[in-house]
């Protein structure tokens, strides 16, 4: 029986698309690219929301086209090397190094609102938090879309027109150039969202298989994801041209920004001071952040693991629990090692993923059938560039 999918659920996917790619990440590298610009912050934004939005957009499309099997979309390369890149971006997104890093990343943050709770305490319950939501993964995308974005768009939006309001201060007039065009760029790169994209974008398709049954002309898959796409990419867009500008207005007065500590004061600055009220708003804006994309990165790295490593010998439910117990385990790594391989991976494997995507839109497209000499020049290029 075929139906139609009411412009509710599909606003309500789009809301879903966007609290899973809105991590902690996402919160510190626009507000970094806002102070990086200065004045001249809407160029570095631009360049930013190139590669944080649109090359994500680009692997939904991707994927919608691939009719949301990412398998196909990989073993395009060969079965033997598309299934080493599939278990190469799980173990990034998950708990090897995604994960880690968000819980790490979210406790530096938030641990001077919390001084008495432990780093154990804290990634634990956390974790348990993610276990008992990710356990249900039927029903994920409604907890995304309908309680935990509302939620963190209004913090956001709160955080941003109170800065709007309240900005007095002169901003640095710097020279924008290449460079500072180029770090935004990597900044974007940095939140990992195409890589995750592919991932989350074939588990919304099946969720819309499910609701849809046979898509008619008029409804297809694609233009579904695409419209849930537009939106979710809209808030990205929104919220990133507002934290940019809070980092060139607020950010200046912090002498050696960092991952780290660019972010909290900017926005406690920005919404009146060090209150009560400021502290718990930033705060819960960090931690939904923080667990709404930990939860969906928990779902889908358990569930393809399942697939692609263990062939579906074994149930969601015990691979979501290795998932965590990974995680829990691997947090307890120093940061900065999760910090240099990340950066050693966006310049090695992300262009190469990058082309990947665009080949398969242009095979879809237009029948471009080169997959693997394009790929593996990337490599070999940006290998040759790493390594001087």
């Amino acid at each position: 029986m075929i139906k139609r999918l009411p412009i509710s659920l599909i606003i309500m996917i789009g809301f879903a698309l966007f609290s899973m790619l809105f991590g902690v990440g996402n919160l510190i590298y626009p507000v970094l690219v806002g102070y990086v610009g200065g004045s001249q912050h809407i160029f570095t934004i631009s360049s930013f929301i190139i590669s944080a939005i649109c090359f994500p957009l680009a692997g939904l499309i991707g994927i919608s086209l691939f009719d949301g099997d990412y398998q196909s979309f990989f073993y395009r390369l060969g079965r033997p090397a598309g299934f080493f890149f599939m278990v190469f971006c799980l173990v990034i997104i998950g708990p090897l190094i995604g994960m880690p890093r968000l819980i790490s990343l979210t406790y530096t943050m938030i641990s001077p609102f919390i001084p008495s709770i432990s780093f154990t305490l804290f990634s634990f319950t956390l974790l348990l938090i993610t276990l008992c939501i990710a356990f249900y993964k039927e029903k994920l995308i409604y907890f995304l879309g309908y309680i935990v974005c509302p939620l963190l768009f209004t913090c956001l939006l709160s955080i941003i027109f109170i800065g709007l309001m309240g900005e007095s201060q002169n901003i640095p007039s710097f020279i924008v150039d290449i460079n500072a065009l180029w770090k935004s760029i990597s900044y974007g790169l940095g939140t990992l969202d195409l890589l995750a994209t592919i991932f989350f974008s074939s588990f919304v398709i099946k969720i819309i298989k499910q609701k849809s049954g046979i898509l008619n002309a008029r409804q297809t898959q694609l233009f579904i994801i695409m419209r849930a796409g537009i939106i979710g990419s809209t808030l990205l867009t929104i919220v990133y041209l507002g934290l940019s500008h809070l980092g060139a207005y607020y950010g200046f007065f912090i002498s050696r920004p960092t991952i780290g500590n660019i972010f909290i004061p900017t926005a406690l600055r920005a919404f009146g001071g060090h209150t009560i009220t400021a502290g718990f708003v930033v705060s819960i804006t960090v931690l939904l952040a923080s667990l709404s994309t930990l939860i969906a990165l928990a779902v889908v790295v358990s569930q393809y693991s399942r697939e692609i490593i263990f062939s579906n010998k074994i149930s969601y439910q015990a691979t979501l629990l290795g998932t965590i117990l990974t995680t829990l385990v691997a947090s307890y790594f120093n940061f900065i090692v999760s910090t240099k391989l990340l950066t050693a991976i966006i310049t090695f494997g992300y262009p190469a993923l990058i082309v990947l995507t665009l080949c398969n839109i242009c095979y879809k497209l237009f029948n471009f059938t080169p997959v693997k000499i394009p790929v593996a020049l990337t490599l070999l290029i940006t290998l040759l560039f790493y390594i001087q």
